[in-house]
């Protein structure tokens, strides 16, 4: 199940961090003369298959994660907290990744909340998110694929702000099969 935590964080990360690296400068790029390699050159390193994410801190049970942009970018690497939501006996049942949003967005911070299909949520009830200290929202899901789906959960600065002031954050779903139906609790430590 690691790898799906796997696949879920990049994917998750990458959202978070198009708007920071996608830019274009609306020229067509200019074609660089090809050059034939001597004979005797070794061959390139192979690149990364994907984006190279690292680990750049570690804060309770939230890590820091970081996006490492291709060399000669400018500016600094994305980053976001995440943490592997686990379930009453502590076993892992999705993951929440937490970053700010780009200046002059409508949202002063946004999370992804990702969770394997073997949960069986109710999709249509989506997500609901509180605080102990007072704010509750509710968010939908708006991504599945076939290693499980995802939410989007936008947050203003006060909503920022009740976050910080509270110590747990509840998220409850609901389980699609019958007869449960029951709302399936995840507590998570701020």
């Amino acid at each position: 199940m690691s790898d799906i935590f796997k696949i879920l964080g990049v994917v998750a990360l990458t959202a978070f961090a198009a708007p920071a690296v996608a830019q274009d400068s609306g020229q067509p790029a200019a074609e660089a003369p090809a050059a034939e390699a001597p004979a005797d050159a070794q061959p390139a390193a192979e690149a990364p298959a994907g984006p190279v994410t690292y680990v750049d801190g570690q804060f309770g049970d939230w890590q820091r994660e970081c996006l490492r942009r291709p060399e000669g970018s400018e500016g600094k690497d994305p980053c976001r907290i995440v943490q592997i939501l686990r379930d009453a006996n502590q076993n892992p049942v999705g993951k929440i990744a937490v970053g700010r949003q780009p200046e002059g967005a409508q949202a002063a911070a946004s999370a992804e909340v990702a969770l394997p299909v073997d949960l069986g949520i109710l999709l249509p009830q989506g997500l609901t998110l509180g605080v102990d200290k007072g704010l509750t929202k509710q968010y939908d899901f708006y991504m599945c694929l076939p290693g499980g789906c995802t939410a989007r959960l936008l947050f203003s600065a006060d909503d920022v702000t009740a976050l910080k002031a509270g110590d747990v954050l509840r998220m409850q779903m609901v389980a699609f099969l019958p007869p449960d139906r029951q709302p399936t609790q995840i507590m998570i430590p701020v």
